[in-house]
């Protein structure tokens, strides 16, 4: 039976402080990039619904098993809420005009697996003007779809917010 979900990835740095966004038009092949600094700690929440069990995440090929928000999904039982942290330790700063894909995979239950590719702009970790240009991001919605008898995740849609 073919399954429709939505995952939304929010993202902070660990301090609190919001990561911005902008629009590049079609200067770059995503038309959003994400800026963030290298150096730093990011908190990361990922909420799916309806509840999907999230098994790993891997960013930019590390890999990470984020922990179940219990309160939340046990609160709320339309979603299924995860929490982790990961650092741009050793990512290379980017000079003007460049962007970076940044690969994000997530494995689900039952072998699901859904890849995403961030476009990301990476300033000086002090850098505090630049990479704040642009919106606030909010979170990050993905709209999707698993194909009957497949495992890949289809991504039906992507919104910035």
């Amino acid at each position: 039976m073919a399954k429709s979900f939505k995952l939304s990835l929010l993202m902070r740095k660990k301090s609190g402080d919001a990561i911005y966004h902008k629009q590049d038009g079609q200067r770059f092949d995503n038309p959003h990039t994400i800026k963030l600094n290298i150096n730093t700690e990011y908190n990361v929440r990922i909420e799916i619904r309806p509840p999907l069990h999230l098994n790993n995440v891997i960013i930019h090929g590390e890999r990470f098993e984020p922990k179940m928000d219990e309160k939340k999904s046990k609160d709320d039982d339309t979603l299924h809420a995860y929490e982790m942290s990961f650092n741009t330790t050793n990512y290379e700063m980017l000079k003007r005009g460049k962007r970076k894909e940044l690969p994000l995979v997530f494995e689900l239950e039952k072998g699901l697996t859904m890849s995403v590719q961030l476009q990301c702009k990476f300033y000086p970790e002090t850098e505090k003007e630049h990479s704040k240009w642009g919106s606030a991001l909010t979170m990050l919605e993905y709209e999707c779809y698993v194909p009957e008898s497949q495992t890949f995740v289809d991504i039906k849609r992507e919104k910035y917010l």
